[in-house]
């Protein structure tokens, strides 16, 4: 769905809730603890500790909140209100006070139980606060980019006045959007890290605060802030985030995007500068709300179905993966439509064929563009195929095959070269998780019904068959992931060197060679592909050598000839696979074709990257209080193709002092940040 007039823009506070059918805590079932918006609001005010205390849901807690849940205890997700806020909370316990009462009373007070502003209309979500959520709150920077793609009928409104307010109070943590219909949340999955089953993870530190649909699209768009304090999830972390990398999620984001790669989108940057962190040093926190039609991962699937045979067995919950599995299909791949759909069809081998296809297009773009992901863990995937999580990445400097940018990562398992096969191994993990449920609706060739995990059970062997029946889809979904990654990457590393149609030699004849060698001569990866958009059938090779191969770049021990040599035939070759297009450039005389295909290329090469040296360059700024840098960088991350810093200029020709600035920010920086290695700790 499109629209050609603008939308009407509403206040964040009055943005129109998606409608309930869409709703993912509509759909999908709350932890028990707090298994309605009424129980959970009712809490807030009483005993509110649960919503931070780390703890296994669904389980069977030591006091009910609401009634017993019927069947099988399941649970998606876990209501819970931002508060980012220093922990531990240093609650200080008076003499004769009963401390678990003291914890209650210091908690509800800083929950949002006072009303700000009232709902309006039916349905409406009013705005609440409390008077101890005052914690200093500056707006960094909001992303245009993102606005205008993703929230067209949001107004962010302007410094200093209401609408801007509400804007940096909600998404601060300092208000909270609630309603009779809704509440935020956070999702409950498991996963694999670095290989090994974790258990219970979810979202430790991020919560859904909303959920609206783009009125241009007809898309979904859930806003969760990254940062927003414990929640059940947390585990042993304080549920903060750092302005450092707070940062660099933002500006990653944002940098996917700007390149055309499916990622998560970044709204805003929030900086908390008097709400300390402890994390190697001392750190001052920030939120992030990030964007995407659905923060489902494959862990959501896999805690619902564990791993047997590690850690503490839990029973697997088939009805809450029954329903997910509905959800994941019917809404947020949009096979069931305006709340109807084929109830007779049975999802589960679909869903997992469509997440390997996202997924195995998502790579092929992070392969083609450098992009290095750092903590591939299963529960790091989305079902969308968009890319979740920015950590330690890194863009890649110097091509390196090998190149690993988190240094947590001793064992190299999400380096550059394998990251295909890991994000294969993830997709794996979901056919585990999903094995007895695809064997069930092939037997019966329809969609399971409620009660059908625990019905087979009571037949010796059944689920074991179902999930054996299971494998003979296994070896598909592979080929299939594998044929759409090949393909997806020929096409954009095609399009990188200008080429209008694919070619099966290409690869081999092409692709594979210039890689070796920027690989074997340490140049760097998108420097290199630039500058070869300067490339023609006409060019001689001799005079872009000296830009393809940069002096004291190349490594010393390689004989001085070969080099050249190696370059020139390459050239040769590629100059005949540009020529064999010519026709396809809509000009068969003169040489205008030529021009359109150069202005063609570097839409695809991106003179400004988002290198680690810049990112660690801002960060200082910015933590310094500078934030002119900052909002330059931003500029270049929205429009990376764009000839900054006069690129089209000789050397020889002087520059402003914006363009050498801008010059300087896409060049390769210090040699001592190439190939910098990120922390996990954020």
């Amino acid at each position: 769905m499109t629209t050609s007039n603008p939308p009407q823009k509403y206040p964040l506070t009055r943005l129109p809730l998606a409608p309930r059918h869409l709703l993912t805590s509509s759909n999908l079932t709350p932890d028990p603890l707090y298994p309605s918006h009424k129980v959970f609001r009712s809490a807030l005010g009483t005993a509110p500790s649960p919503l931070r205390r780390s703890r296994i849901v669904p389980g069977r807690a030591d006091v009910s909140y609401g009634p017993p849940p019927s069947g099988p205890p399941t649970a998606h997700f876990s209501y819970c209100t931002p508060l980012p806020i220093e922990f531990p909370y240093g609650i200080k316990v008076q003499e004769g006070e009963n401390g678990a009462e003291a914890i209650e009373k210091w908690l509800a007070a800083r929950e949002p139980l006072e009303e700000e502003r009232k709902p309006e209309g039916e349905g409406g979500l009013g705005k609440y606060g409390s008077g101890l959520r005052d914690w200093d709150a500056r707006l960094v920077a909001v992303s245009e980019t993102a606005l205008r793609d993703c929230l067209p009928h949001l107004e962010v409104g302007e410094e200093g006045n209401e609408e801007r307010r509400d804007f940096v109070d909600v998404l601060s943590g300092k208000s909270v959007l609630l309603g009779e219909e809704y509440a935020p949340y956070s999702l409950r999955y498991g996963g694999h890290q670095f290989g090994f089953w974790a258990s219970q993870l979810g979202d430790g530190r991020a919560i859904t605060i909303f959920e609206t649909v783009n009125p241009e699209t007809g898309e979904k768009q859930e806003l969760q802030l990254k940062g927003a304090g414990r929640t059940a999830y947390s585990r042993y972390a304080d549920g903060l985030a750092v302005l450092r990398s707070s940062v660099r999620e933002f500006l990653g984001s944002e940098a996917m995007a700007a390149l055309r790669v499916p990622t998560t989108r970044a709204l805003s940057l929030i900086h908390l500068p008097r709400t300390n962190v402890r994390r190697e040093r001392l750190e001052t926190a920030a939120l992030v709300c990030r964007l995407s039609p659905s923060w489902l991962r494959l862990g959501n699937f896999q805690i619902l179905n564990p791993p047997r045979n590690v850690g503490m067995p839990r029973e697997p919950e088939w009805d809450g993966l029954l329903q997910l599995v509905r959800y994941t299909g019917g809404k947020v791949f949009g096979w069931e439509k305006d709340g109807k759909g084929k109830e007779e069809e049975g999802w589960a081998e679909k869903v997992v064929r469509e997440v390997a296809q996202r997924n195995a297009r998502m790579v092929a773009r992070w392969q083609a563009y450098g992009f290095m992901h750092g903590v591939l863990n299963s529960d790091n995937h989305s079902v969308l195929g968009v890319t979740i999580d920015y950590g330690p990445f890194a863009f890649m400097d110097v091509y390196d095959a090998g190149h690993i940018c988190n240094h947590s990562d001793d064992e190299g398992i999400y380096s550059y070269r394998l990251q295909p096969s890991r994000v294969l191994w993830a997709v794996h993990r979901l056919i585990d998780s999903l094995a007895e449920l695809i064997g069930a609706e092939r037997a019966s060739g329809r969609a399971a019904l409620p009660g059908w995990g625990e019905k087979a059970a009571q037949e010796e062997g059944l689920l074991e068959r179902w999930r054996e029946d299971a494998e003979k889809v296994r070896e598909d979904v592979e080929a299939e992931f594998k044929s759409v990654f090949e393909s997806e990457f020929r096409e954009v590393f095609g399009k990188r060197l200008g080429l209008k149609r694919l070619d099966r030699l290409d690869q081999h004849e092409l692709f594979d060679p210039l890689l070796n060698m920027l690989e074997e001569h340490e140049l760097d990866f998108h420097s290199t592909l630039r500058t070869l958009s300067r490339f023609t059938p006409s060019t001689p090779a001799s005079s872009l050598l000296p830009s393809l191969l940069p002096a004291g770049r190349v490594p010393q021990y390689l004989a001085e000839e070969a080099v050249p040599q190696a370059w020139t035939a390459w050239l040769e070759k590629y100059a005949q696979r540009i020529q064999s297009e010519r026709a396809e450039w809509g000009e068969e005389d003169g040489e205008g074709w030529e021009e359109r295909r150069k202005s063609d290329m570097r839409g695809w090469n991106p003179r400004f990257v988002l290198r680690q040296w810049v990112l660690e360059e801002v960060i200082g700024q910015l933590e310094k209080g500078e934030e002119n840098g900052f909002r330059r960088v931003l500029e270049m991350v929205h429009s990376p193709f764009e000839p900054w810093g006069a690129e089209d200029k000789p050397e020889s020709e002087p520059l402003d002092e914006e363009e050498r600035e801008r010059r300087r920010l896409c060049g390769m920086g210090d040699d001592a940040l190439l190939g910098f290695q990120c922390s996990c700790s954020s």
